[in-house]
């Protein structure tokens, strides 16, 4: 458990800490280059700067992560959550993302998400640059009306409106049930009000 850790600029290159708990760690700058953090809980930790080229994070925690100007080149980060995660100016290049949260998560012009693999991956409430920047891989993705899409631009596997968190339909539901079956899936119809 290194909750909590400061380890800016650290040189942890290769190292092997999977299932790790990083919650709130400081890591600006550190060097993680083909670390493996599988299964790791990086909630709010702090990476801006920091080289994670190649590292191995397969269903981490990066819920609220700050990842500003991290190199991700060829990182394995398939299944990991980073809803509302940070990462304006991030080299995402040839990342593989498959099956991740993108919910919420931040982008701007200088992200870089060349050849990157979205497949599978969810995005919802995200903010028009994020979105600029997904915009090729959407068709590989799930998402809802809490996008801001017109409707010629909506992948037909996408519900038209926005999806609850619980209960009948939600998100997480459907999204599971898309993927488990993308081509026979059928959006859920908008409830009707009484």
């Amino acid at each position: 458990n290194l909750s909590e850790a400061r380890v800016e600029g650290a040189f942890l290159g290769a190292a092997q800490m999977d299932g790790a708990v990083l919650i709130r760690a400081q890591m600006e700058g550190a060097n993680l280059r083909i670390a493996r953090i599988k299964g790791a809980h990086l909630s709010m930790a702090r990476m801006e700067g920091a080289n994670l080229g190649g590292a191995r994070m397969e269903g981490a925690v990066l819920i609220e992560a700050r990842m500003e100007g991290a190199d991700l080149f060829k990182a394995r980060m398939d299944g990991a959550d980073l809803f509302k995660a940070r990462m304006e100016g991030a080299n995402l290049s040839m990342a593989r993302m498959e099956g991740t949260n993108l919910g919420g998560a931040r982008m701007d012009k200088a992200t870089n998400l060349t050849d990157a693999l979205l497949r599978g991956a969810s995005i919802r409430f995200v903010d028009d640059t994020a979105l600029a920047q997904l915009r090729r891989y959407l068709k590989d993705m799930f998402g809802d009306g809490s996008v801001n899409l017109p409707p010629e631009e909506r992948p037909a596997h996408w519900p038209d409106w926005r999806l609850p968190n619980k209960g009948e339909h939600a998100f997480h539901t459907e999204w599971r049930k898309w993927q488990n079956n993308p081509e026979g899936y059928r959006p859920p119809p908008k409830p009707t009000s009484d």
